[in-house]
């Protein structure tokens, strides 16, 4: 590590730069991964948690609120009929 006492002003965006890491092989993974979701949906998210996680049984669901603010009673309505429909 360089101690810098007092730099010169000019000087100032040069030293806050950050060494840019560049990882392929970590993006590319990581696209992989939103492929899968994106083809397989819920599958791929069990088999994903499975795989890193060592997860077997795995429940995917989601909590919806009646308190949550922001969301409006047309919105709630609709993911309770989806929901509905889902689950019949």
């Amino acid at each position: 590590m360089e101690l810098l006492r007092n730099p010169e002003k000019e000087s100032w965006g040069q030293i806050i730069q950050r060494p840019m890491q560049v990882n392929t092989g970590l993006q590319k993974a990581v696209e992989n991964i939103l492929s899968q979701v994106r083809v397989d949906g819920d599958q791929a998210l069990k088999r994903l948690t499975q795989k890193f996680d060592g997860i077997d049984k795995v429940a995917l669901c989601v909590k919806l609120d009646s308190q949550e603010p922001g969301l409006s009673e047309e919105l709630k309505r609709a993911i309770q009929a989806a929901f509905h429909n889902i689950r019949n």
